[in-house]
C-alpha cells in the first residue's frame, strides 16, 4: 500500500507535537510501514504519588485549614494559588507551578499570622470589657 505525501506529512507533524507536548528523553520506533515514530521515554517508579525532590509543594491542605480557621480571604486566594501549582504541575510547567507554590506559602504565612494576630486582639477586647463590666457593678 502506497500512502499520500499528506498523510505521512500530518502523521509527522502529529509526532513531533506529541514529543513537544510530552518534554522527555525521546526515543525513535518504527512503525508497521517502516517509519519513525518520536514518543517520550517515561519511567514510572513504585510509589511514584510521593513527593518527589524536584515537586513543588502545593500546600494545598495548609490552604484549607488557613481558609477554615484563619483569614478567609488569604486562604481562598492561597486556595487558588494551591491549585495553579496543582495544575502546572500536571502540565509540566515546573516554573509557573514554583511561582504559585511560593505564593501559596507566603500567603499561607501571613494568613496564619494575621488570624493569630486577630484572635489575640479578640481575646484582649473581650477581657477588657469583662473587666469594665466588673468594675461598673462594684
Amino acid at each position: 500500500t502506497r500512502r499520500s505525501p499528506i498523510s505521512c506529512q500530518l502523521r509527522s507533524t502529529a509526532a513531533q507535537s506529541y514529543s513537544r507536548v510530552n518534554a522527555g528523553p525521546a526515543r525513535r520506533t518504527p512503525t508497521t510501514s517502516g517509519e519513525l515514530f518520536s514518543a517520550p521515554l517515561r519511567t514510572v517508579a513504585a510509589g511514584a504519588m510521593q513527593q518527589t525532590p524536584g515537586r513543588n509543594p502545593s500546600y494545598l491542605a495548609l490552604s484549607i485549614f488557613n481558609l477554615l480557621c484563619c483569614c478567609l480571604p488569604l486562604g481562598i486566594v492561597a486556595l487558588v494559588c494551591s491549585i495553579r501549582v496543582e495544575n502546572a504541575a500536571g502540565l509540566g510547567d515546573t516554573e509557573r507551578a514554583a511561582k504559585a507554590s511560593r505564593t501559596a506559602k507566603i500567603l499561607n504565612i501571613v494568613g496564619i499570622v494575621l488570624g493569630i494576630i486577630a484572635l489575640i486582639v479578640i481575646i484582649v477586647i473581650f477581657a477588657v470589657q469583662k473587666s469594665r463590666q466588673q468594675n461598673d457593678g462594684n
